[in-house]
């Protein structure tokens, strides 16, 4: 049998290794927790890197547009440019109304010119036009 020397020398290594396995016990649930917020975190910097990536589109897609919109202010002020030398008084600005008889009867001259001209497989009614 072993002595008593001994089986103390055992029982205190025995109570050192229940020790150590009792502090790394309760070091596991603190672990578990940091994993856990380490998997939300992860979680948060996937839906920032998404909208990062949304802002880098938008941002290209503002570009694009504050491009277009330069040029559409550029060809708007070479045409409020080229409208105001464009005399708009009434004395040289003809009412459609007025010139609907004129209108009317070119229609007419150009229907009988079609007439004389053109076969009658290819004659055009007035209407269609």
């Amino acid at each position: 049998m072993q002595s008593t020397d001994s089986l103390r020398e055992l029982n205190a290594k025995l109570l050192a290794e229940i020790a150590k396995l009792r502090k790394e016990n309760a070091e596991i649930p603190e672990l578990r927790e940091k994993l856990l917020r380490f998997a939300e975190v992860e979680a948060e910097n996937a839906k920032l890197r998404q909208i990062i990536e949304e802002n880098a589109r938008r941002d290209s897609e503002n570009a694009e547009l504050k491009s277009r919109v330069r040029e559409l202010k550029a060809r708007l002020a070479l045409l409020e440019q080229s409208s105001a030398k464009i005399d708009l008084r009434p004395e040289f600005v003809v009412p459609v109304q007025s010139a609907m008889p004129q209108i009317v009867h070119l229609q007419i001259e150009y229907s009988i010119i079609l007439q004389k001209f053109m076969p009658a497989k290819y004659s055009v009614n007035l209407h269609d036009l």
